[in-house]
């Protein structure tokens, strides 16, 4: 994201927060991961990639990755804290500009990366039962 900013549009980051943007998307980078591996150890690999696209985008509307800080329409920002990826969302504009991090959507995206690795992990213990069953 920081990338696509700084080379095709007029925005620009210093060093600092460029650095800052690269360690951000390592960090929210686990919630979807384990997401991921949630589905893919849940379902055959042709039903995970359709459920995966079924649950990714109404998440990426939901947590108002679509839109600019503030200017999602009123029921996304009533349900966007409770949503992984605004909790992302939010630490990355944080990085890249001036926000203020809303401290429910950290808590929520916390027990998102809690819910999701026992839930990975869960599938993934079942997919090796059942391949070695």
């Amino acid at each position: 994201m920081g990338v696509i900013a700084a080379t095709l549009t007029a925005a620009r980051i210093g060093p600092g927060a460029f650095l800052l943007a690269l360690v951000t998307v390592g960090v929210i980078s686990v919630p979807f991961t384990l997401m991921g591996l949630s589905i893919g150890y849940s379902l055959p690999s042709k039903a995970a990639i359709v459920v995966a696209q079924l649950v990714f985008f109404p998440l990426a509307f939901g947590g108002g990755l679509l839109s600019a800080p503030g200017s999602a329409p009123g029921f996304i920002e009533a349900i966007a804290p409770y949503l992984p990826t605004r909790g992302a969302v939010e630490l990355m504009w944080a990085a890249v500009g001036d926000y203020s991090i809303n401290p429910l959507s950290l808590v929520m995206l916390g027990v998102w990366v809690v819910v999701l690795a026992a839930l990975a992990g869960w599938a993934y213990r079942r997919d090796e039962g059942r391949r070695f069953s």
